[in-house]
């Protein structure tokens, strides 16, 4: 994590009642110890700025921003993977370009694949030291990025419980008809065949092989 915003490190202009040019040296905090909790707590729970972001406004909830550290080889891998994208979209692109574009796209696949990586070992220390601490408050996390993490890792356990499910049901089936293991057999070979004959095509093809994929 590159840094976290608490309640301690947001500026509180309307409480330190200062002077612009005494502001321009610094700006007072909670953490600084020299505004009072009273006028601190009306600025926070009343201020348009800080009301229901920073504290609540009955003052028994407040948020911690975690803001993770920028990856600058994603984001620039994304901006010319985009800009290449948008060329293709517009003229076409040149052979030179094509092959530009060929090779950002599988860096870019890397990148964005490590990050989801990181940014699932990062939500998951998160989550550990939130358990930590539960005994002594109520705490929640929230965003963006663990809102998509937990969706690939929901569907990632529903594929596997749903297709343990289907296996265990097509092998008991074909076992209560056949009462044969070559009938029993066959059948779930003939259908790892199809799948990975579909995961190749779809890969010839380019397409990832994702739950939407898989399925069409």
């Amino acid at each position: 994590m590159e840094s976290v915003v608490t309640i301690l490190d947001v500026p509180l202009v309307a409480s330190a009642d200062l002077p612009i040019a005494e502001l321009a040296q610094g700006v007072p905090t909670l953490e600084g110890g020299t505004i009072a909790l009273k006028h601190a707590r009306e600025e926070l729970s009343t201020s348009p700025v800080y009301r229901d972001l920073v504290l609540s406004r009955d003052s028994r909830t407040t948020a911690l921003l975690v803001n993770a550290k920028t990856d600058e080889d994603y984001l620039s891998l994304l901006e010319e993977r985009n800009e290449l994208l948008i060329k293709r979209g517009a003229a076409g692109l040149s052979p030179e370009d094509q092959a530009r574009f060929e090779r950002v796209s599988t860096r870019y696949d890397v990148a964005r694949a490590e990050l989801a990586e990181r940014r699932h070992a990062e939500i998951a220390e998160l989550r550990a030291v939130i358990a930590d601490h539960r005994d002594g408050a109520t705490l929640h996390l929230g965003g963006v990025s663990m809102i998509a993490d937990d969706m690939v890792t929901f569907v990632r356990r529903d594929l596997v419980a749903f297709g343990s499910g289907v296996l265990v049901f097509i092998v008991v089936l074909l076992t209560v008809i056949f009462r044969s293991v070559r009938w029993v057999l066959l059948p779930l070979l003939s259908c790892f065949y199809a799948g990975t004959m579909m995961v190749g095509m779809l890969g010839l093809m380019g397409w990832a092989v994702t739950v939407i994929s898989s399925n069409f």
